[in-house]
């Protein structure tokens, strides 16, 4: 019998589980984006992290993205070792704060240890903010990186926000 997915708890105070599953890629291609208890840990671990920089900005944050099933990752394109998998990484906006950037760059003049956060802009779909965390008890590499998008070619990436 297939477990049954997990209720729609509060995470932090601002952020519920569902805000951090929502996938409407996968929903419109018919594809589950359920956690199981161990994803669910984590992606309290995750709200917590955004519930932190939401009391610095000030303003609401918008999950675009959170935990990915293995199907859903694929869908999307992301990466096979992808921190969405353990639902360790989040796509987020923060409109009533400013663009991406600002965000990143609210972000850095914290301090706030982090695993990887990417600054995201690509014309035709949109921006966000990407942050990844660590697995407990392995130390954050603190990685800046901003994404490089062209045409046809797949996505680069260049070190630091540029």
């Amino acid at each position: 019998m297939p477990e049954s997915p997990p209720p729609d708890i509060q995470l932090a105070p601002h952020f519920r589980l569902s805000e951090l599953v929502i996938s409407p890629s996968g929903e419109r291609a018919g594809l589950r984006n359920e956690p199981q208890a161990t994803q669910v840990r984590n992606l309290r671990r995750t709200a917590q992290w955004l519930e932190t920089l939401r009391g610095a900005l000030g303003c609401p944050i918008t999950v675009l993205s959170g935990y990915r099933s293995p199907a859903v990752n694929k869908l999307v394109g992301g990466s096979n070792q992808s921190a969405h998998l353990r639902g360790l990484a989040a796509d987020f906006i923060a409109p009533a704060f400013g663009s991406p950037r600002a965000v990143c760059e609210r972000v850095l003049s914290l301090g706030l240890s982090f695993d990887k956060l990417m600054f995201d802009q690509l014309i035709y779909e949109g921006s966000w903010v990407h942050v990844g965390l660590a697995e407990v008890g392995a130390p954050m590499r603190n990685q800046v990186l901003t994404a490089v998008f062209a045409k046809g070619v797949p996505t680069q990436y260049r070190a630091g926000l540029v």
